[in-house]
């Protein structure tokens, strides 16, 4: 299909997606969406739709998991990012886009389409929905899809920014967000501002009590991060696809990488906080104090190049 028209108070994905669903065959019983860079495996529908047999699913979902081919210091960083992140995405029953399914019965019944074309992120909007509804999400780890894109550091700060923008404008999982990041912000500073006490006052319980804390969490973030990887390997193997890429330049960005992250994961949060403009793929959106979205610059695709036009 082709996006004929598109709406300005949402994103241009949200915006293509609720069109799609609307001029859908109604004959299909349950819609699966894929994102256009994941490389799903042969079973990866299968899997993705069999908890729907459930009437208290709303939605099942998966994640993606970077790969990164070269390892670089902004790929590591958006690794670590990421590995946060798909926990979240567990704990709090939330959902992604990229690898997501619902029953076309719950999209017509709780309204998504309609929702879709006020939101800037589709996986936001149905967590909102159908948690409204009494229903919840499955997290299915099989269908968790790789990613082998490369990143650069100055790349990564604004995606991460738009990624925190999306949640913070769907009000899904927004809260746990913050709090998550609060948690983590005890945990990296307070055992530092302990040693750096202890130092001064000459208190020897204080140092080595910052000391053993700040050794501790930074063995915790490793560990349990190749915890997650181990994972993610037996998940990867089980579904055909190679995902060896620990090598030599990996493990010596491996751990500088873990501290850069939580770097810019802050910067970034504070960046969203107030963010009120973004990019995404080009087109430029505004995100209102009451996380409102207007699109107010739209490049149609054209063959060879893009034409811009203002839509405020």
């Amino acid at each position: 299909m082709v996006l004929d028209e598109c709406h300005i108070n949402c994103s241009l994905k949200c915006s293509a997606l609720a069109y799609a669903l609307e001029n859908m065959d109604p004959s299909y019983e349950v819609i699966a969406f894929i994102d256009a860079d994941a490389k799903p495996h042969s079973t990866w529908l299968r899997e993705l739709v069999a908890p729907l047999s459930d009437p208290a699913i709303g939605v099942s979902t998966g994640n993606r998991w970077y790969l990164p081919v070269n390892a670089s210091l902004g790929s590591l960083v958006r690794y670590f990012w990421n590995a946060g992140a798909i926990v979240q995405v567990w704990y709090n029953g939330l959902a992604w886009g990229g690898s997501m399914a619902l029953r076309r019965a719950t999209i017509d019944k709780l309204g998504i389409i309609a929702a879709m074309r006020k939101s800037f992120v589709d996986d936001g909007v149905v967590v909102l929905q159908t948690k409204a509804a009494g229903l919840r999400a499955q997290f299915v780890p099989t269908v968790i899809v790789p990613n082998r894109e490369d990143i650069s550091i100055a790349s990564f700060a604004p995606w991460s920014a738009r990624q925190l923008v999306a949640a913070r404008s769907s009000g899904s999982g927004w809260f746990m967000v913050l709090f998550h990041a609060y948690s983590i912000g005890v945990c990296v500073f307070v055992p530092p501002v302990l040693l750096l006490i202890g130092f001064a006052f000459e208190n020897r319980n204080l140092l080595n009590l910052g000391i053993v804390l700040i050794t501790l969490y930074w063995i915790v973030v490793v560990l349990s991060t190749l915890g997650i990887e181990a994972g993610m390997q037996r998940v990867f193997q089980r579904n055909g696809v190679t995902a060896s890429w620990l090598g030599i330049r990996a493990v010596l960005y491996y751990f500088p990488a873990a501290v850069l992250s939580h770097l810019v994961y802050f910067i970034a949060l504070i960046d969203a906080s107030f963010r009120r403009k973004l990019s995404w793929r080009g087109i430029e959106y505004s995100v209102s104090s009451e996380d409102k979205v207007s699109m107010v610059q739209y490049r149609p695709y054209v063959e060879g190049r893009c034409e811009s036009k203002s839509l405020v």
